[in-house]
C-alpha cells in the first residue's frame, strides 16, 4: 500500500520546476499489518546546495507529535513574550537616563532577537503562506541577517558592558561591516543562497571566536571580573541550549522540543537582573545623596535663620541707637542754641553796665 504522506513545495528536474519550502509539516499514515515500513523521501533543491532537510524526520503517534508542536508554540509564545517586553523596558530605562548605553544596546538585542524568533518558528508568520519561491528566499536570507545583527548588537552590549577599546573599535567596525555586506546579500539571486549563507556562517564563527577572546580577557582583569561572570554564564547557557538543539538535527533530540529560546531567556533575565540591581544601587545612592543634602540644607536653613535674626536683632539696636543720638544731638543743638542766648545776654549786660558805669565816671 502507497500512501503520500507529507509534500514540502513541489519536487522537480531544474529550476524553474521545483518550488521549495522551509516549514514544518505534520502527515499521517497507517500503519496497517505490515511488519516492515519503507519511507521514500524525494528531495530536490537547485536554489541551495544546503537544501534538503535540516532536521530528521520524527515518527510517532499522532497525539504525541501535535502535543509536541503545541508545547513548541506556548514555549516560543513565551520567549516572544518576554524578549517583548524586556525591550520595551530596557527602552523605557533609556529614555529615563540617556547616558546609559547599556539598557539602549540590551533593548536593541531583544527586540532583533523578538524579530528572529517571529521568522524561525514559522508558524508566527509563515505557516498560513502558500509554499514560493519568494517565501523561501526572504526565509533563508532573514534569518542568516538576523543571526548576524544579533551577534553584532550583542557584541555591542557586551563591549559597553565590559568596557576595552579593540573590543570597541572591533565591535563598531563589526556592525558597520554586517550592515553593509547584508545589502548585497538581500537583494542578491536566490541562486546563491548557498555562497551566502556559507560566508554568514564563516562570518557568524569569526564574531563568535572575537567575542569570547574579549570575555576571556575581561574574566582575567579584576576591574570587569564581576560583570563578566554573569555574563558568561548567561551566554553559556545560550551555547548551551543552540548545541542541543543542533543535535536533534543527528537525530538527538534530548527534550523533545527546541529549548534554544529557553537559553535565550535565562541571558535575558540574568542581563536583566543585573542592569536591575545597578538600576537599584544607582537609585539607592541617590537616595542616600539626597537624605544627606536634605540635612545639610536643613542644618545650613537654621543657620541661616540664626544669623537673621541676629542681624534683625543688630539692626534693632542699631535704629535704638540712632534715635539716642538723634535725641542728644537735639539736646546739644538745644543746649547750644541757650548757650548762645545766654552770651548774648551777657555780653548785652557788660555792655549797659559799662555805659552805666562810664557817664558818671567821665562827670566826677
Amino acid at each position: 500500500k502507497v500512501q503520500s504522506v507529507v509534500a514540502h513545495g513541489s519536487v522537480g528536474t531544474g529550476e524553474h520546476e521545483i518550488v521549495p519550502d522551509w516549514s514544518y509539516q505534520y502527515g499521517g499514515f497507517d500503519i496497517g499489518t505490515e511488519d516492515e515500513i519503507l519511507l521514500v523521501w524525494h528531495i530536490s533543491n537547485y536554489h541551495h546546495f544546503y537544501g534538503g532537510t535540516w532536521t530528521t524526520p520524527a515518527l510517532g503517534d499522532a497525539r504525541l507529535l501535535t502535543s509536541r508542536e503545541e508545547r513548541e508554540k506556548y514555549l516560543a509564545s513565551i520567549v516572544l513574550g518576554t524578549l517583548l517586553i524586556m525591550g520595551l523596558y530596557h527602552f523605557g530605562l533609556y529614555a529615563q537616563r540617556r547616558h546609559e548605553t547599556k539598557s539602549l544596546w540590551f533593548a536593541v538585542l531583544c527586540l532583533v532577537s523578538v524579530v528572529g524568533v517571529v521568522i524561525l518558528e514559522h508558524f508566527f508568520l509563515f505557516e498560513p503562506l502558500e509554499p514560493s519561491l519568494r517565501k523561501f528566499d526572504f526565509q533563508v536570507k532573514a534569518l542568516m541577517g538576523i543571526a548576524l545583527l544579533e551577534l553584532v548588537v550583542l557584541q555591542r552590549f557586551v563591549a559597553v558592558t565590559l568596557p576595552s577599546l579593540w573590543f570597541d573599535r572591533v565591535s563598531v567596525g563589526s556592525l558597520i561591516f554586517v550592515a553593509l555586506s547584508n545589502i548585497p546579500f538581500m537583494y542578491g539571486s536566490d541562486n546563491e543562497l548557498g555562497k551566502g549563507v556559507a560566508v554568514g556562517s564563516v562570518l557568524c564563527l569569526i564574531l563568535i571566536i572575537v567575542l569570547v577572546v574579549h570575555l576571556a580577557q575581561s574574566l582575567r582583569r579584576h576591574d570587569s571580573a564581576d560583570d563578566a561572570k554573569p555574563l558568561c554564564f548567561g551566554l553559556a547557557c545560550l551555547a548551551i541550549t543552540l548545541a542541543i538543539d543542533g543535535t536533534a538535527a543527528f537525530g538527538y533530540d534530548l527534550f523533545n522540543v527546541r529549548i534554544v529560546g529557553v537559553g535565550m531567556v535565562i541571558f535575558v533575565l540574568i542581563q536583566a537582573y543585573i542592569l536591575s540591581v545597578r538600576f537599584t544601587n544607582a537609585f539607592a545612592t541617590a537616595e542616600r545623596l539626597s537624605e544627606n543634602l536634605q540635612e545639610e540644607v536643613d542644618a545650613q536653613t537654621h543657620v541661616l535663620e540664626v544669623k537673621t535674626l541676629e542681624a534683625q536683632e543688630a539692626t534693632q539696636e542699631a535704629v535704638e541707637a540712632r534715635c539716642i543720638a538723634d535725641e542728644l544731638r537735639y539736646q546739644a543743638e538745644q543746649q547750644a542754641r541757650d548757650l548762645e542766648v545766654l552770651d548774648q545776654q551777657k555780653t548785652s549786660f557788660f555792655q549797659n553796665i559799662s555805659h552805666e558805669l562810664r557817664t558818671p565816671l567821665t562827670l566826677i
